[in-house]
């Protein structure tokens, strides 16, 4: 990653983003912001740091001891929500699956590795899809060259059963149901058609090669 990884942020975010820094012992900094400064794609509102273990009783007190005052979402051991006075919203979540990937070690808190970060969005598609997951896979899939049998294969040694191959496949390919959100593309937008029409030919094609 460069230097200029955050250039991405808004002022107000890199002041949030800085802070992380308190939690840098306890969590690792995933999801869809921490895709976007490695992939510079998309603009992203909130940082979600994912824990090993359950949250911490006295977590909401630290945060708002570093970040002011906060406004809670959830407070529970699988989880701790919150947004700042600057309106974003931040997450701590209990995470409990290995990192197959080494993260990124950088200032001011660790970086999960891009690849974790994929298969985890594979695994959500499963539990709550949302569009910014299929822009962030149909990245991963444009940027890095991915295939889907890598995304399959490892999604199900990290998840185990806990990952439905099938279901995973059937969400690829029928995206009626998913609320459609804007995206604040930094490289070449792409519309929701190319992005599901993209997704929906290749598990089609996926299925005809196990035939």
């Amino acid at each position: 990653m460069s230097k200029s990884y955050t250039d991405i942020l808004t002022t107000p975010e890199k002041k949030e983003f800085y802070k992380l820094a308190k939690f840098a012992e306890i969590g690792l900094l995933s999801g869809g912001t921490a895709l976007a400064l490695q992939f510079q794609h998309r603009r992203s509102y909130d940082f979600d740091i994912f824990l090993s273990k359950p949250v911490p009783a006295n977590l909401a007190r630290t945060a708002r001891n570093t970040f002011g005052r906060i406004l809670i979402i959830n407070d529970s051991k699988e989880e701790l929500s919150f947004t700042t006075k600057a309106r974003l919203k931040i997450t701590f979540l209990h995470f409990p699956f290995p990192r197959l990937y080494a993260q990124f070690r950088l200032s001011p808190i660790g970086i999960a590795h891009w690849k974790d970060i994929v298969l985890d969005k594979a695994y959500a598609l499963g539990k709550r899809a949302q569009y910014r997951d299929y822009v962030d896979l149909f990245f991963s899939f444009r940027m890095k060259k991915i295939k889907l049998e890598w995304l399959i294969s490892n999604a199900k040694r990290k998840f185990g059963d806990l990952f439905p191959d099938k279901l995973f496949l059937q969400q690829l390919a029928y995206s009626k149901d998913i609320s459609l959100a804007p995206v604040e593309y930094i490289q070449d937008s792409h519309s929701p058609a190319e992005i599901f029409g993209f997704f929906a030919a290749l598990a089609e094609q996926f299925v005809k090669k196990k035939l």
